[in-house]
């Protein structure tokens, strides 16, 4: 359990790093670009997200789940990874002209022409940094991973001053990824093999198949109501709810992002050793739901200042999808391991069901809900997270075999730390509301309550986040 826990640590201080830097970006960049020409990257970047998926093929995981990892299939894997990157490159190159033509926006095409060389070079960074990843060397990945987000907010923010408008952000991109592969050669493995090679690539593509289309779907239920949002309303549109769920996402940014990162290799080395999976999991979504519900509900009450205070008064349009977003991310809080979990068991089957089937509702809700203008596709994303919870609930009650009670059981404490947090922001939105001239004062005051509650919360219920925080104590208390 100490290595997951300093796993978490470096996991989390990767995390928080390059979250400094894409927030400052955002912040400045949301000030030197108009939300058209965010729009315009919005659309490309989503273009070139669900190739991005495929490209990595789920070489990555093969490498790191692989038993039996011999030189001749991590030269397969290379292979593999270079020749599925190398093909998308082009695809991407050939699709640029058409979906410029289909939004009538020739800035489309620019930048996925741009965003296509990552498909070039990735390759031969994300071999290498699987291979360290498998060792549970995490130390060059956070590197990479903090110098990318430096060099990439620099650019981004640079080269937007100079006037380069969404260019500034696909450039960005790309000296990014330069920068990931740098890092990654420096740490390279002294026995790593550098000749590709297809001798084992069938082994390879077999369980890339499987792997990468469940991420293909889930990257198309993210996507997409940015494609449709673009296309039936406005770019506009698609910037103002970008803005709001990119504010939204800043929990899977801060926390689930450092989690997502050892969750499947703690869940497989707990199947390994024939420990009750139910157990496992259901722990997990205890400490998740102590920290998602609480954010949701103060994100919500505290969407205008937060608004309005880090990106400006040309996004108050946002401010209205905020809560429904959260609403939403509410729901989906106890399911945020559902896939690492059925993965690291070898149900992999298990996680498309539910990713095919609330894809297409997201989709067709979102292509509905548009009719109405962007605030009721905002409302749509509730409805699809209530069917969503309920079909993820079954397909892990069926899997892991826990009950109805069990489940209550691992939510329980954490609905009540939540209205322990939640109780004073609710005050202070009553007593002084947030406004134009009222921003810094509720913002503030409701901060420090929900931290007061929260923490009240967990030691007064005995939450089992408390013995956590305690162990954090004394563990920093030891090393001084």
């Amino acid at each position: 359990m100490s290595s997951v826990r300093k796993s978490l640590s470096l996991g989390f201080a990767q995390t928080y790093s390059a979250m400094i830097f894409q927030f400052v970006a955002s912040m400045l960049i949301a000030r030197l670009l108009v939300p058209h020409d965010l729009g315009i990257f919005s659309v490309a970047a989503v273009l070139v997200g669900l190739a991005q998926t495929v490209r990595a093929f789920g070489v990555p995981t093969y490498i790191v789940q692989e038993k039996e990892l011999t030189e001749e299939r991590i030269r397969s894997a290379m292979g593999v990874a270079i020749l599925v990157g190398w093909v998308l490159a082009g695809v991407v190159a050939l699709v640029s002209v058409p979906a410029a033509l289909f939004y009538r926006e020739p800035g489309v095409r620019d930048v996925m022409l741009v965003l296509a060389l990552n498909f070039l070079l990735m390759p031969f960074g994300s071999v290498t940094m699987a291979c360290l990843l498998r060792e549970m060397n995490f130390v060059p990945q956070a590197l990479a991973s903090i110098a990318s987000s430096a060099v990439q907010c620099v650019t981004a923010v640079g080269l937007a001053y100079l006037g380069f408008s969404y260019m500034s952000l696909a450039w960005a991109s790309l000296a990014s990824t330069l920068v990931l592969i740098i890092v990654a050669q420096i740490y390279r493995p002294p026995n790593l093999p550098y000749r590709p090679s297809f001798r084992e690539a069938k082994r390879v593509a077999k369980f890339g198949v499987m792997s990468t289309s469940a991420f293909v779907v889930s990257d198309i239920t993210q996507g997409a109501p940015d494609l449709v949002v673009g296309r039936t309303i406005s770019m506009e549109a698609v910037a103002l709810l970008g803005r709001a769920n990119g504010l939204v996402q800043l929990f899977d940014k801060a926390v689930m992002n450092a989690v997502w990162r050892v969750a499947m290799p703690y869940f497989s080395v707990r199947d390994r050793a024939g420990a009750d999976m139910s157990e496992a999991y259901l722990k997990s979504v205890s400490f998740i739901t102590a920290l998602a519900w609480p954010f949701f509900v103060f994100l919500g009450l505290m969407a205008y200042p937060v608004i309005r205070i880090l990106f400006g008064t040309q996004w108050d349009a946002s401010v209205p999808l905020v809560p429904y977003l959260c609403a939403a991310g509410m729901l989906g809080g106890p399911f945020l391991l559902g896939g690492s979990v059925l993965i690291a068991i070898g149900q992999i089957k298990e996680v498309m069901r539910p990713l095919i089937g609330i894809a297409v509702m997201q989709v067709s809700a979102v292509l509905i809900a548009s009719m109405w203008g962007i605030e009721t596709v905002a409302a749509a994303y509730v409805g699809v997270a209530v069917v969503g919870m309920a079909w993820w609930y079954k397909t892990l009650q069926r899997v892991l075999g826990f009950t109805v009670r069990d489940f209550a059981r691992s939510l329980r404490k954490s609905a009540a730390v939540t209205l322990c947090a939640v109780l004073l922001p609710i005050v202070v939105v009553m007593v002084s509301p947030p406004g134009p001239n009222n921003l810094w004062l509720p913002l503030v005051l409701a901060g420090f309550g929900a931290f007061i509650g929260w923490i009240g919360g967990i030691f007064g219920l005995h939450h089992p986040f408390r013995e956590e925080i305690l162990r954090a104590f004394r563990h920093a208390r030891n090393r001084r």
